[in-house]
């Protein structure tokens, strides 16, 4: 068994106006599951996207199966997935992925 962890955040911190999040530290060894459970406003969102590369940090660091998460490089990202709700034209939940389909 792999001893590479599914994701890493290294002291991740992510400022907006209102909300900061961090430093955060935090380890998922792969054949884990995770569930984030939080109030609103928590950080939920800003961690998955931070991990996902959606979200730059402000500081610190991510790596998914070992691979530093990078926005601009594509090759990491070809071993995530995420689903998030996201309204669609009526107002109603849609779900989306990532990587878009091909």
């Amino acid at each position: 068994m792999s001893t590479t962890s599914a994701f890493s955040l290294h002291q991740v911190v992510k400022r907006y106006r209102d909300f900061t999040l961090g430093p955060l530290d935090l380890t998922l060894e792969a054949g884990t599951v995770l569930g984030f459970i939080g109030p609103n406003g928590s950080g939920k969102t800003t961690t998955i996207n931070c991990i996902a590369g959606l979200v730059v940090p402000d500081g610190g660091s991510a790596e998914v199966f070992g691979q530093r998460v990078d926005p601009r490089e594509a090759a990491w990202k070809a071993e995530i997935g995420v689903v998030g709700r996201h309204l669609g034209p009526a107002g109603q939940p849609a779900a989306s992925w990532y990587p878009p389909a091909r």
